[in-house]
């Protein structure tokens, strides 16, 4: 999912926007942002989760 997520990000960023879409697109990119590091801490908890129910 976060793969995904960058990816949209990315493709989004290259889109040139003018005026108030311009804001619109940095809210948006400012929402994936969030999306994708909740994304990530959200594997890290798993992997860390799965780790110590190994041992």
């Amino acid at each position: 999912m976060k793969e995904k997520l960058a990816k949209l990000y990315n493709t989004m960023s290259m889109i040139e926007t003018k005026g108030r879409n311009t804001k619109i697109m940095a809210e948006c990119l400012e929402y994936l942002e969030r999306l994708i590091k909740d994304e990530q801490k959200k594997e890290e908890q798993e992997k860390e989760t799965k780790e110590s129910t190994e041992e």
